[in-house]
């Protein structure tokens, strides 16, 4: 195994970086794809620079690489930002690349990730089917022929013209149903 301090040079999809065996073989990358390049004799591509040629997209791997170093994703609205380039990463494009590099602390972070999304996507969705429902407003037609009758309301709520059961109010000579609103 190369000395923990030795300069790397990668090139990842025609984008040059330049890491240390510590970062490619640190604690977050044990097992990985990157390991084995790195520390150890596993053949590998060398572009005409003499760098490890990697191919896959620069972009996704200069935040796999950021994660190699310190342990952290920061997303964003499902997106991954990264300052050096102007751009960002999805969170499911993300994944590939731990997946493709064998990097299962990342693969984890991306998941838990993903699975916090889901889950707050589903409860934003079940808040607004439920802001829905109690909106929904009900609809009465009551003439002033029917105010006064002992059995009117009732009727009308048998009937189904309230639709939702709901007490009935009187104001002057008329009488409705309030939505849970007003």
């Amino acid at each position: 195994m190369p000395p923990s301090d030795d300069i790397i040079e990668l090139n990842v999809g025609g984008v040059p970086f330049h890491t240390s065996t510590s970062t490619l073989c640190n604690s977050r990358s044990q097992g990985s794809m990157l390991c084995a390049l790195a520390c150890t004799d596993l053949p590998s591509f060398r572009d005409r620079h003499g760098r490890i040629f990697i191919d896959r997209d620069g972009a996704r791997f200069r935040v796999v690489l950021n994660f190699l170093r310190n342990g952290t994703v920061h997303v964003v609205n499902g997106l991954v930002p990264c300052p050096e380039t102007g751009g960002s990463v999805a969170l499911t494009a993300l994944l590939e690349e731990a997946m493709f590099f064998a990097l299962a602390g990342l693969e984890r972070a991306v998941r838990e990730h993903l699975d916090r999304i889901e889950l707050e996507e589903s409860l934003e969705m079940m808040d607004a089917d439920s802001t829905k429902q109690s909106q929904e407003s009900v609809s009465v037609s009551v003439s002033k022929s029917d105010v006064g009758s002992p059995t009117s309301g009732r009727q009308a709520e048998k009937n189904g013209v309230f639709g939702k059961s709901a007490p009935l109010e009187t104001v002057g000579d008329y009488q409705f149903t309030l939505d849970a609103e007003f």
